[in-house]
């Protein structure tokens, strides 16, 4: 059997283990989804006037192009045809307008570009036509056509799509004309083209597709999991938390760029997908808050946590029963006021993390801080970037290792739930045990003091018997030698009746149990007399406190009768106050453990002091065994009990037990 000590060494060795563990889960996780970033995000060079675009070679990279160097007409909806004619009027917005931003308030019009290319060369140009509709054509082909372009809302159909499209350039310079209407969003423009090599527009389409469904796989994958998790821990509601925010998220990640949703089901209704992918952002911020509230509760002010709620459901609403040309100049800000929120929440965790980190100390909440912290960071990396006009879904990324790092943190903490049930069950076990024990105790008692009881009545009878024969021949003055027959019955029959009080005395002190004294911890000790008194307690509205150093107190005792010792203590201190508290404490005292029971009782008097440990002495009407048979349990295990302090206003009782093993008590 392992000493105490080492089992808390082994502890140690465990922890150990699962922190490097921990460190060596990050590195690899780090690498991997490094490794994805580095294949998947591809800096495009963005070309926004007319130098960088005329030096640019479209040839060997790939290049994006600015919707500022395209000329613009607006309110007229031209074809190559109408330029080829010159039956078209000069464009109102060139690469030298100072006013380019005034191309959004717009309904309709047409963006023109021509550029010098290489001929007989294959390019490639990709991009996006949100929420509008867009007709697209190079060198007088129509390549692409997303939704039916109208200068009417009458005759306006808008579609949601990415379009690639290839191309051969011919002898004359590549005329690029696009038509475009919006009249489903407050402002709306051309977004950034991506022209250049057919290989190398492919592989960066491609890439920016795997990338946003590996996200959507894992996020669903986590959704699935705790989902399953949550309907077998339904009083644990993180888990459900967490499932729904992989959800929101994997759901949103479906629409936007490059909307794998929209690439798998063309036809579907733009305004369902748009709503849906502003609604899920709100959702997402929801539950994540709900997530970590769960699982942190109370770190952060009750106020704030209802403000953010108030946000999520302010903006469900607006998604929800708004128009989008109503709610979408909106859109920017609202994300923006979910980020502010976020800082401001990750800024209020962390003080209430650290201000209670002896609360939150294990290793799954280092996890989940370190999660939100990569989700926040990640989202507000693209929120920048996409103000810079340039799109690398670096969320997607963060939003992979965020699930995965809270999924891994959520497992440990399954993993400490099931520890610390077992260990639970260990000790209502050993509770079990203990409760047996002591009633087998209590039964084998009662039997004997029965027993002893029906024995000692027949020498008593004995006794009277001669004794009175006895007095009836001295009054008599008839003494003879049946006179000291009597006086002899008399004496064996008073020796036999002392056997039987030792017989007594030896029971009370739990002599004839003759179990011997084993090394343990005398923490452990004091919380199950905690458990074992607290329902005797809560009678009088008294709180049991157990004051203990971390490091573990080892020390030789009998567990039974230790744990009696303590239960004489608790209930003579629980007699004597009402709605107060009893301190058990333990601490290091050289060779001696030191334990003292302390109340806030009425004291005990000077008269009662003298006499306090002997045996039928009491102040309250009890029996008076209680404390004397304390004191024969601590003194026959080779410690000392004694009042370390009494007055008016409580009593404090101090034992010690040996750490070194003392004979065996017998």
């Amino acid at each position: 059997m392992k000493e105490p000590n080492e089992t808390g060494k082994g502890k140690d060795v465990m922890r150990r283990k699962l922190w490097l563990h921990l460190v060596i889960f990050f590195c690899i996780l780090f690498a991997v989804f490094f490794g994805i970033s580095v294949l998947t995000i591809t800096r495009v060079p963005l070309l926004d006037d007319r130098e960088s675009l005329d030096t640019f070679s479209f040839t060997e990279d790939a290049g994006l192009i600015s919707r500022n160097l395209f000329d613009y007409y607006p309110e007229h909806l031209y074809t190559p045809e109408d330029f080829a004619s010159g039956h078209t009027k000069k464009p109102e917005y060139t690469v030298d307008s100072s006013d380019n931003d005034d191309r959004q308030k717009y309904r309709y019009g047409t963006y023109r570009l021509v550029l010098d290319l290489p001929a007989g060369e294959t390019f490639a140009m990709s991009a996006d036509s949100a929420t509008y509709a867009q007709k697209v054509w190079v060198n007088g082909v129509l390549l692409t056509e997303v939704g039916k372009v109208s200068d009417n809302k009458e005759g306006f159909i808008p579609r949601t799509n990415h379009y690639t499209v290839c191309f051969t350039t011919g002898a004359v310079p590549t005329e690029i004309v696009v038509q475009q209407s919006n009249f489903v969003h407050w402002s709306g423009t051309l977004f950034e083209v991506t022209l250049g090599p057919q290989a190398k527009v492919f592989s960066l389409v491609t890439k920016k597709l795997f990338r946003s469904v590996a996200a959507i796989g894992v996020l669903f994958a986590a959704f699935l999991l705790f989902f399953g998790v949550s309907l077998f821990f339904p009083d644990s509601r993180m888990y459900l938390w967490f499932a729904l925010a992989c959800l929101s998220i994997c759901i949103r990640n479906g629409f936007v760029s490059p909307k794998p949703v929209m690439i798998l089901f063309p036809e579907l209704n733009w305004y369902f997908g748009h709503k849906l992918e502003h609604i899920m952002q709100q959702t997402e911020f929801l539950f994540t808050l709900l997530f970590y509230n769960a699982v942190f509760p109370d770190v952060v002010d009750r106020r704030v946590r209802i403000s953010g709620y108030l946000l999520a459901a302010a903006g469900i609403g607006m998604y929800l029963f708004l128009p989008s040309t109503v709610y979408s100049p909106l859109t920017q800000k609202d994300t923006y006021c979910m980020l502010v929120y976020y800082v401001l929440y990750v800024v209020l965790f962390l003080y209430g993390f650290l201000k209670r980190r002896k609360e939150f100390g294990e290793q799954s909440d280092v996890l989940m801080m370190a999660g939100a912290v990569i989700l926040i960071l990640s989202n507000l990396s693209d929120a920048y970037l996409y103000r810079k006009t340039k799109d690398y879904n670096i969320s997607q990324i963060g939003m992979m290792i965020f699930s995965f790092i809270t999924a891994i943190a959520l497992t440990l903490r399954l993993r400490k739930a099931q520890e610390e049930l077992g260990e639970a069950e260990a000790k209502e076990e050993q509770m079990r045990l203990t409760n047996h024990t002591l009633t087998d105790l209590h039964k084998l008692r009662t039997d004997f003091m029965s027993d002893i009881s029906h024995e000692m009545r027949t020498p008593l009878t004995v006794m009277s018997s001669y004794a009175g024969l006895t007095r009836m021949q001295i009054e008599k003055s008839a003494i003879n030698e049946k006179t000291l027959e009597n006086l002899e019955i008399i004496q064996k029959e008073a020796v036999r009746l002392g056997e039987l009080v030792e017989k007594i005395k030896g029971v009370a002190t739990d002599k004839m149990l003759k179990v011997s004294p084993v090394k343990g911890n005398v923490s452990e000790i004091l919380i199950d007399a905690v458990g074992f008194c607290r329902p005797i307690c809560d009678r009088n509205r008294n709180r049991i406190k157990v004051t203990v150093p971390e490091e573990p107190l080892y020390a030789c005792y009998v567990p039974d009768s230790l744990l009696q010792v303590l239960y004489n203590l608790i209930t003579n201190s629980n007699r004597h106050c009402k709605d107060s508290e009893i301190i058990l404490s333990g601490e290091d005292a050289g060779d001696f453990i030191s334990v003292s029971v302390s109340d806030h009782g009425d004291g005990i008097s000077a008269e009662l002091m003298q006499h306090l440990f002997e045996r039928g002495v009491s102040g309250d009407h009890s029996s008076g065994l209680g404390l004397s048979l304390c004191r024969d349990i601590i003194e026959s295990g080779g410690g000392k009990i004694r009042v370390a302090e009494t007055s008016s206003s409580g009593t404090v009782i101090c034992f010690t037990v040996p750490k070194k093993m003392t004979q065996p008590v017998s």
